[in-house]
């Protein structure tokens, strides 16, 4: 079950997104330059790491359109005062 708050990603299979992740800036650049990383892993590490989940789809099931992946982020609306 996935909890309130917590990521989901789908990510298409078989795919790759070669870029870099800038944390200082909070960009990503996508590129195939030396020092590249697989964007579409980094992302599904950092969903596994913040409690989230997963699921590796085929290009074409993945939600919006078979992108190269797509996400689900929600927070819980506050209570109303009494």
């Amino acid at each position: 079950m996935i909890g309130a708050g917590a990521p989901v990603l789908f990510v298409a299979r078989d795919r790759g997104e070669p870029g870099r992740y800038d944390a200082a800036r909070g960009e990503v650049e996508v590129h195939g330059a030396p020092g590249s990383e697989d964007l579409l892993n980094f992302a599904a590490v950092h969903t596994l790491l913040h409690a989230g989940t997963v699921y590796a789809v085929k290009p074409d099931e993945v939600p919006g359109g078979g992108g190269a992946l797509a996400a689900i982020f929600w927070l819980p609306l506050p209570r109303p005062r009494k």
